[in-house]
């Protein structure tokens, strides 16, 4: 990055570093959460003594929290049921710091970088400025990835125990069953999820039209519209998918089968760009055909699979099975126009690649069960 100061040589005049391409910015936009996550855990580590906040600081504390703790007293809560009172401790243990964290932090910042993306495009006087180009895409897929992965990682991890492995102890004793509590955890990660993903789709979508009309929304038109939806319907998807499979995992509670899932992942992510140079330069089509084939049906039987235990072990009822392929054939009718293929084993394909929208209806109570049980 600092030769980018001197585009003529070192030995020249430095020159303001005012443009940048998409590959630069993601790059410096990587290196930054990096660095920042390495220091975080290296200043926890190397820290001596007890930190003491300022007076300012407490003072405020002390404020804010004497504030709730009277709201708390005056609301006193009663709950009817057992699964009401679980989700709202569940939403005040875990739920309540993601939503601030993920929703309010990295979600104004999607809207600032958006906002300034877009602005680089064409601004209020480039009236052609797309939601849909490839830079604003780009960096709109690495910013809702960052958000689910958040999301992910924090939720995820809500439910286990910081000082032994597995479940908390308190969630592991309630009277409910396996099929209760898992219901009420899958409620709360899907109310978390549409609200952090109702602010950033907001933001996002304001942004755009203040970028590209400026204040005058009222020259907003029906073509705008169609690509917001399109744009909408792919990032909520994207979201979902990334966060909800990754808090499946990590609500497993076993250190060994999360490894073992995060290592073969990356080793195909590595793997099947390798075998198709290596495929490409001997000209060998079949073996790669194979290949997607493999894991196209690797998808298929792990949904089955996974509906299949979770419903012999009574985690999930029969009607969850059917709404989820009800929901599943209305995905593939509505992307079939999108898609534009011919072939039965292409439309087949690309269908598999809904399948982790619903997966985790299958796999999260399967989780929640093994780690309560462990």
């Amino acid at each position: 990055f600092l030769s980018r100061f001197y585009p003529d040589g070192f030995k020249e005049q430095i020159v303001p570093w005012c443009n940048f391409t998409t590959e630069e910015g993601v790059t410096l936009l990587s290196v930054s959460l990096l660095s920042w996550m390495i220091s975080v855990i290296s200043f926890a580590e190397v820290r001596c003594g007890n930190p003491v906040n300022s007076q300012v600081w407490q003072k405020l504390s002390l404020l804010v929290n004497g504030h709730l703790r009277k709201l708390s007293q005056e609301k006193a809560r009663t709950f009817l049921t057992e699964s009401a009172a679980l989700s709202y401790l569940h939403w005040r243990d875990s739920c309540s710091g993601v939503m601030r964290m993920v929703g309010i932090a990295a979600g104004t910042l999607v809207i600032v970088v958006c906002l300034v993306v877009f602005y680089q495009d064409g601004g209020p006087s480039g009236r052609s400025i797309q939601i849909l180009n490839d830079n604003a895409f780009l960096i709109l897929n690495l910013l809702i990835g960052i958000c689910a992965l958040m999301l992910g990682l924090l939720l995820g991890t809500g439910l286990n125990d910081e000082k032994r492995p597995g479940m908390k102890s308190w969630l592991a004793v309630l009277p409910l069953s396996d099929h209760g509590l898992a219901a009420v955890l899958l409620r709360n990660l899907l109310k978390v999820a549409a609200l952090i993903l109702a602010w950033i789709m907001i933001g996002i979508v304001f942004s755009w039209l203040i970028a590209k009309y400026g204040f005058q929304l009222n020259l907003f038109r029906k073509e705008d519209f169609s690509q917001i939806f399109s744009m909408g319907i792919y990032q909520i998807g994207a979201f979902w998918v990334l966060s909800a499979n990754l808090v499946s995992l990590m609500w497993t509670g076993r250190n060994w089968f999360i490894l073992s899932i995060v290592s073969a992942f990356i080793s195909c992510v590595f793997a099947i760009p390798i075998l198709q140079l290596i495929l490409h330069l001997s000209e060998i089509q079949s073996i790669d055909k194979l290949v997607v084939s493999s894991l196209v049906m690797l998808l298929i039987s792990g949904n089955i699979i996974a509906f299949t235990l979770a419903y012999i072990k009574k985690l999930i009822p029969l009607q969850t099975i059917v709404s989820c392929i009800l929901f599943f054939a209305m995905a593939v009718f509505l992307c079939y126009p999108v898609w534009n293929v011919n072939s039965v084993w292409e439309k087949v394909g690309c269908s598999s690649l809904l399948l982790p929208i619903f997966t985790p209806f299958a796999t999260i109570p399967l989780a929640v069960s093994w780690n309560r049980h462990q």
